[in-house]
């Protein structure tokens, strides 16, 4: 098995002393960063069109969301308390800026492990948050759980893309968060922080909502944590930053690049990287290689 430490955006990444960098087999890709590393195993059709219901207000939702949302800040979070040794710091952010979080937030992680979405949930003490996820993820095995957690489908067509961005209005205006992966696709345990898509800061400026940036870092499996889970998983911390604030007043390109810029170099920050060797964007790069 080659490592990790072999593919290029490691062999430059530098860190400061004491972070801990996972060593794992070289699979990613050095110079695609939206790659899916997961195949799709579809179990069933779903036609993510104009007549999906992007904001979903049915009674049968609610009943599913509310027990799942109750699973999750309860017997959830105390399974990943032992199977991933989970840690979350900066809670007492949410109190601090609790009048500029009124009315919603933004936050946005990188994708980096299995439950990454739950983790966010957890530490940000959520129970009405939105969540745009890959429409494919929807068609497999886990369909029920990403759509009772609060995940939304990303349409294909712009007719659905119309209906879509209505549910996101009426989610603002409830006041409940959206959660975004500006990473887009999962990679486990990748250390480097990767070009972010823009989709998050275009919703944040749209809605004027502070971006809470969520950083997942990891800790070597020790002491009573090597009991639990996978022999060569990491542990996992989760950690809240200060809100970044969009400025209306501000070009509105201008400011979805400030944002997108001013949030991935947080989470730089915060990951304990000083080298990062990925650049801010690279959107004029394909979703996979094959599409060339």
């Amino acid at each position: 098995m080659q490592s990790i430490f072999e593919n290029k955006r490691y062999k430059d990444l530098k860190v400061k002393d004491g972070v801990f960098v996972p060593d794992m087999e070289n699979k990613f890709s050095e110079e695609h960063p939206y790659v899916h590393m997961f195949p799709i195993i579809k179990v069933k059709h779903i036609d993510f069109d104009e007549n999906y219901p992007y904001y979903d207000d049915s009674l049968w939702f609610k009943f599913h969301h509310f027990i799942c949302m109750t699973t999750v800040h309860t017997l959830l979070n105390i399974g990943m308390r032992f199977r991933w040794g989970l840690r979350v710091k900066g809670q007492d952010i949410l109190k601090k800026y609790e009048k500029e979080l009124a009315n919603g937030a933004l936050t946005i992680a990188n994708h980096c492990y299995r439950l990454d979405a739950v983790s966010v949930l957890i530490a940000t003490r959520a129970w009405n948050t939105r969540i745009p996820v890959f429409g494919e993820n929807m068609e497999t095995k886990e369909h029920w759980t990403i759509w009772s957690v609060g995940g939304v489908p990303i349409p294909a067509t712009m007719a659905a893309t119309k209906k879509f961005n209505e549910a996101f209005d009426r989610i603002h205006e409830n006041k409940w968060w959206i959660h975004v992966f500006p990473e887009e696709c999962r990679w486990d345990f990748y250390k480097p922080i990767r070009p972010f898509r823009k989709g998050a800061f275009t919703m944040a400026y749209r809605y004027d909502l502070p971006i809470i940036p969520c950083c997942i870092t990891f800790r070597e499996r020790k002491g009573i944590h090597k009991l639990f889970g996978q022999k060569g998983d990491p542990c996992i911390t989760i950690t809240l930053g200060e809100p970044i604030i969009p400025n209306k007043e501000n070009n509105r390109k201008d400011e979805i690049d400030r944002l997108r810029q001013e949030s991935q170099q947080t989470l730089i920050r915060m990951a304990g990287i000083e080298n990062n060797t990925w650049p801010i964007a690279m959107d004029n790069e394909p979703t996979d290689p094959e599409e060339k």
